[in-house]
C-alpha cells in the first residue's frame, strides 16, 4: 500500500487467530516473522528504492523540458477507436541540442536509457497492432 504523504510502501502482515495454523507458521516462526516475512520486506525495500529512483527521474525529465504533448488515437476495425490526450513522450530529438556534461548526467540516471526504451516501444506498439490486423484476417 503506498503513503503518498511518504511515498513509501508498506506491508501489511495479518497473523491474527483466524488464520489456520500452517499459515502462521509462514509468516511467524518463535515470535518472529519468517524468512518468507524477510523476504517480502527485503522486496518492498527494493521496491521503495526503484520507486524514488523513477521518481527522480521523472523529476528530471520534466525539469529539463524534454518531454512533448501527444495525443494519439487507437483504432480498431470492429471497436470504436480511443483518444489519448494529455500523453506526455521523452522528445529525443532535444537530446541533440543538450551540453556533454547534461547528456552524461542524464545517462547516468537512466534518462537516455528510458528515450530509448520508450521509442523502442512506440514502434513495438505499430508491430502489435499489424500483427493483430493479420491474425484477425486470418
Amino acid at each position: 500500500m503506498r503513503d503518498k504523504a511518504s511515498t513509501s510502501i508498506t506491508l501489511y502482515v495479518d497473523h491474527g487467530p483466524h488464520l489456520a495454523k500452517s499459515q502462521q507458521a509462514i509468516l511467524v516462526v518463535d515470535g518472529k516473522g519468517s524468512a518468507v516475512v524477510d523476504r517480502a520486506l527485503e522486496f518492498c525495500q527494493q521496491f521503495n528504492a526503484a520507486m524514488r529512483q523513477i521518481e527522480s527521474m521523472g523529476e528530471l525529465i520534466a525539469s529539463a523540458n524534454l518531454l512533448l504533448g501527444q495525443d494519439g488515437t487507437l483504432q480498431n476495425d470492429e471497436a470504436p477507436s480511443i483518444n489519448i490526450k494529455g500523453r506526455q513522450i521523452i522528445d529525443t530529438s532535444r537530446l541533440d541540442t543538450t551540453t556533454d556534461a547534461e547528456l552524461v548526467e542524464w545517462h547516468r540516471r537512466g534518462v537516455v536509457a528510458t528515450g530509448i526504451l520508450q521509442q523502442v516501444s512506440m514502434q513495438a506498439w505499430t508491430d502489435l497492432g499489424r500483427r493483430q490486423k493479420l491474425r484477425d484476417a486470418a
